[in-house]
């Protein structure tokens, strides 16, 4: 071969090389960029599909507060429909319609979108049938759960004492509360066959979720009332050990004058330097599990925030019967598509209200929190080395998520579930502490909300 040939060949075998190259090329730009997009969408969708959930949720509260209306339907009747729109312009839309052969139940429709109008818009629809006469519980706040609902002066038959001896707690029928006489940790509990938190599980697809509320006054004069929890037991269940709790809570610096119950059973969390501990009456969210056996600080927030303290001859005090309002819902992750129930894993989803006796007197129970009422949510700061458990949802009030107790493996012998604890510094007498208890749940008397 001469030369010219030899050019010619390793010319020919250039252009080929080089055309393989840029169709490899072109082929890996394609499937990056298409990764790309995918993750995007991806992206967008799990965010549409949130927000679905969150007009879902919505749409069960705006229920609830027209629970006596059977013509209210959330976001209006189809074709009428409602469209909420977040801060960052992503929104959803509700409409209703009436359920097909059950009269008693409202079929929403929430759309989540986002990226309206532009052209990454995405949208997901979730339908929720729910029960219209009590769309987040059966127990709708008439359910009789009071401390003494005959006024006899001993807690109805209803509630046990679980920590502490019963002949120091009983019931003040002039101020319609609790009194807890030289006792410096109590713990009163609903008995198990108080409500059947077992059947509104099962009407709920395996989930138990509910609201209770109680106001609260611990009595601070003198050294009285330097240390205190006091609050709402939730998830609580005696024989495991374990609990949530929300409380109004209290230290100070004095190391000499530090109660046995916070030295022994509170964790690290309510013991730092300057806050918690320092004077200042706190919201505090916590959690009781068997891997410590102590009270574990989770979440705080100043209760002068929220209009609930006031400074008397220079001590910090509570409001009297100021309010807490917990509202739990556990959801199933992934959430299963009805009628089939949760058996997979699932996380608690915690929010706090709160009202000053100013906007909500005692020997009163209301159950409307929506925005502009008398209550007002807890905005919470993590304790020190907690991870990020905040979960908000679009347009939703603050929101802690947590996977510790739940009710994956609830079987019988039942916990209590529910109760209200009091740590004080020192035996009390005649101090009341609890009023108004109210709880409602979802899933008793009939089926729950399903979703799908």
């Amino acid at each position: 071969m001469n030369m010219a040939n030899r050019r010619g060949s390793l010319l020919i075998s250039l252009i080929i090389g080089m055309t393989v190259v840029a169709i490899l090329g072109a082929g890996m730009i394609y499937m990056t960029t298409t990764a790309t997009y995918a993750e995007l969408f991806a992206n967008r969708q799990a965010r549409a599909y949130y927000l679905g959930e969150a007009g879902g949720r919505f749409a069960m509260k705006l229920l609830g507060d027209n629970i006596g209306n059977p013509g209210f339907y959330p976001g209006g009747k189809s074709p009428a429909s409602t469209t909420y729109t977040m801060a960052n312009n992503d929104r959803f839309t509700l409409t209703s319609r009436d359920h097909l052969t059950d009269a008693s139940r409202v079929v929403v429709e929430s759309t989540g979108i986002v990226h309206a109008g532009a052209w990454l818009e995405s949208k997901r629809k979730i339908t929720y049938n729910i029960i219209r006469s009590n769309p987040e519980s059966a127990i709708d706040g008439t359910t009789d759960i009071a401390f003494d609902g005959n006024q006899d002066v001993t807690l109805d038959t209803t509630w046990k004492v679980d920590v502490g001896n019963p002949s120091n707690i009983s019931f003040d029928s002039k101020t319609n509360a609790v009194l807890i006489k030289n006792e410096e940790e109590a713990l009163i509990a609903l008995k198990p066959t108080a409500i059947d938190l077992a059947d509104a599980r099962t009407n709920s697809g395996n989930l138990l979720s509910y609201e209770v509320q109680v106001k609260v006054n611990p009595v601070i004069e003198g050294n009285k009332g330097e240390y205190f929890v006091q609050g709402i037991s939730f998830r609580y269940d005696q024989t495991r050990g374990v609990s949530y709790g929300v409380s109004f809570f209290r230290a100070i610096y004095d190391d000499k004058k530090v109660p046995d119950w916070y030295a022994n059973k509170m964790g690290d969390g309510f013991k730092i330097r300057p806050l918690p501990r320092d004077g200042n009456i706190y919201l505090v969210l916590w959690k009781k599990t068997s891997k410590t056996g102590r009270y574990e600080l989770m979440n705080y927030a100043p209760a002068s925030a929220y209009g609930l303290t006031y400074l008397y001859q220079g001590i910090i005090r509570l409001r009297q019967f100021s309010t807490l309002l917990l509202n739990l819902k556990e959801e199933c992750l992934p959430a299963p598509t009805p009628p089939a129930v949760c058996t997979s894993a699932r996380r608690n989803r915690i929010q706090l209200y709160v009202a000053s006796p100013d906007n909500y007197p005692a020997q009163t129970i209301h159950w409307n929190y929506t925005t502009g009422t008398i209550f007002q949510p807890v905005t919470w700061t993590m304790a020190s080395g907690i991870p990020n458990n905040s979960c908000s949802g679009a347009g939703e009030p603050p929101t802690v998520c947590d996977s510790d107790l739940t009710t994956q493996n609830y079987a019988a012998p039942y916990p209590s579930e529910v109760g209200v604890h009091s740590f004080y510094d020192q035996p009390s007498s005649n101090d009341q502490y609890f009023a108004d208890f109210a709880m409602r749940g979802e899933g008793l008397g009939g089926s729950g909300s399903h979703q799908y």
